[in-house]
């Protein structure tokens, strides 16, 4: 569904330039669950359109840096739809091990893995068993080259769609989810309204830390 939501966003010409998950909102929508929503379209620029230039300066770079894709650290002005990519596969490995894609102290360590370091394999660090051709799609989203990366965010999705699983997500795995945990959620919406605050409850979250398989919900 995210691939979705950036096809549809590409395709008008729109890049994110922003995809994190904090941006990324899992839901119900008309009693349907699993149902998502990507965020936070403030970083957003037009694909056609030359940059502003207050957002181009060789001193800022805007974005969180663990999903910022190398070639805008190189060139801030270096843009492309591939980019959004890059992020979706940040993602993915996030959602796929509980874990950060690098480990660093500071925005500048972890520029320096983005640029630098190899990118490491979802299956290596997770207790899952990950399928190889969804360990090789995470990958090829984090290639240092944007031109290693899937076209588009609708052959990644595509990619997606031809991987068998051994225990695919459906409706009904869903539904029964979100029963479960129902409780949870109110006490959490409840506990971010008294404190005048956004709710930390994350069902992603939640989903690896009790070893429940994240993926088949299409998050990536």
């Amino acid at each position: 569904q995210v691939c979705a939501s950036l096809q549809e966003a590409h395709s008008i010409g729109l890049i994110h330039r922003d995809i994190k998950p904090l941006n990324i909102l899992l839901c119900r929508m008309g009693g349907e669950p699993d149902f998502v929503k990507v965020l936070d379209f403030g970083l957003a620029r037009e694909i056609e359109l030359p940059e502003d230039q207050s957002l181009t300066s060789p001193q800022i770079i805007h974005g969180t840096p663990l999903y910022i894709a190398p070639e805008r650290l190189r060139d801030p002005k270096n843009i492309d739809l591939r980019c959004d990519i890059y992020s979706l596969g940040a993602v993915g490995y996030n959602l796929l091990t509980g874990k950060d894609l690098y480990r660093g102290a500071s925005a500048l360590e972890l520029s320096h893995h983005t640029l630098h370091s190899a990118v490491p394999r979802p299956s290596e660090n997770s207790a899952l068993a990950i399928p190889p051709e969804l360990d090789q799609l995470i990958v090829d989203c984090l290639a240092k080259d944007p031109a290693d990366r899937p076209a588009s965010a609708r052959e990644a999705m595509h990619r997606m769609d031809a991987i068998a699983f051994a225990t695919p997500w459906d409706w009904d795995h869903a539904r029964q989810w979100w029963e479960r945990h129902e409780a949870e959620l109110k006490q959490g919406r409840a506990g971010a309204a008294r404190a005048g605050t956004s709710s930390p409850f994350e069902p992603r979250t939640l989903a690896v830390s009790r070893g429940e398989s994240p993926r088949g919900k299409k998050w990536t």
